[in-house]
């Protein structure tokens, strides 16, 4: 009976050892499977990160031309705003005095023609008549 169960255990150990054998080989099989995936994916993402790279340089290209864009813009801007500012100031010495001088001359002729005007007597509207006999 003993060598029943000597047999019995010796045919356990052999099972055993098999299906170790075959874990061992199923879990090589998917560690060179995960390992040729990393690889793919490596391959296909490095592609990919050196498109984000040269993306993410294009985008900090045009950032800095664009702010040196709206610096021009800005400083385009304030001289014309002085410009314009330059130019209202020479219309309004250079023309607009001059029409309020000519204006007050005007209005000092119009007063000294109503004063004329007031201080000479009033006129009648009709040659007057002598009494006529009819």
């Amino acid at each position: 009976m003993t060598n029943i169960l000597l047999g019995i255990i010796a045919a356990a150990v052999v099972v055993i050892a098999i299906a170790q054998v075959a874990f061992l080989l199923a879990a090589y099989r998917a560690g060179a499977e995960a390992q040729a995936l990393v690889k793919r994916l490596d391959a296909d993402i490095k592609p990919l990160l050196a498109q984000v790279r040269a993306i993410a340089d294009e985008v900090a290209r045009t950032s800095a031309l664009a702010t040196v864009q709206a610096q021009r813009i800005d400083e385009m801007t304030s001289r014309v705003a002085g410009l314009v500012e330059e130019a209202t100031a020479t219309v309004s010495r250079e023309m607009l005095a001059p029409l309020r001088d000519g204006l007050a001359f005007v209005r000092g002729l119009l007063g000294a023609v109503a004063g004329i005007r007031r201080a000479r007597p009033a006129r009648r509207d009709g040659p007057e008549f002598p009494d006529s006999p009819d």
